[in-house]
């Protein structure tokens, strides 16, 4: 490695720090921004000897002006779709906008909180999310989220899964 490298790496620091900082002012904030989707995923790992194609429906919200990137997710995953719901995992987390083509595209990353439905445990996660505005408000969400399950020493599982989703964005 050169001995310049360092240098040239806090120069260009240097000069795109205030180009990022032009971005800060509130009055040129954007307005809010969400999307309600209904869908299915793939369970990876986890519990689920029947099936591991689940059901799933979410809200995210980001609601702009002073908290820009930062919003809630709603969400119920791993919904069993044999013989009716019998079991989710039902979560409330922050997102955190990473980046956006907007108003078209957005990647969001999420930690969330929850509990299993059917036996009780808590749930613990995060996952990166793709929303991709078609026509309209209609658009395609794309999931990928881990939640480890803390149930009991034998029954804790990691659940990895991805899911592909259709709904109403702004």
């Amino acid at each position: 490695m050169s001995p310049r490298a360092p240098l040239a790496l806090l120069v260009a620091l240097g000069v795109a720090a205030p180009a990022a900082r032009a971005d800060d002012d509130p009055a040129r904030a954007p307005g809010w921004h969400g999307s309600l989707t209904v869908g299915g995923a793939l369970l990876a790992t986890g519990r689920g000897a029947r099936s591991r194609v689940r059901g799933g429906a979410s809200l995210e919200l980001l609601p702009g002006g002073r908290w820009r990137r930062l919003g809630v997710v709603l969400a119920a995953r791993h919904l069993t779709l044999d013989d009716g719901p019998r079991d989710a995992l039902l979560t409330v987390g922050l997102a955190y906008q990473a980046a956006a083509a907007r108003p078209r595209l957005a990647l969001s990353l999420h930690a969330d909180l929850g509990l299993t439905v059917a036996d009780p445990a808590p749930a613990a996660g995060a996952g990166v999310r793709l929303t991709a505005i078609l026509i309209g408000p209609l658009a395609v969400v794309g999931d990928l989220g881990a939640h480890l399950v803390v149930d009991g020493v034998d029954a804790t599982r990691l659940a990895l899964a991805a899911g592909l989703a259709v709904g109403v964005a702004r």
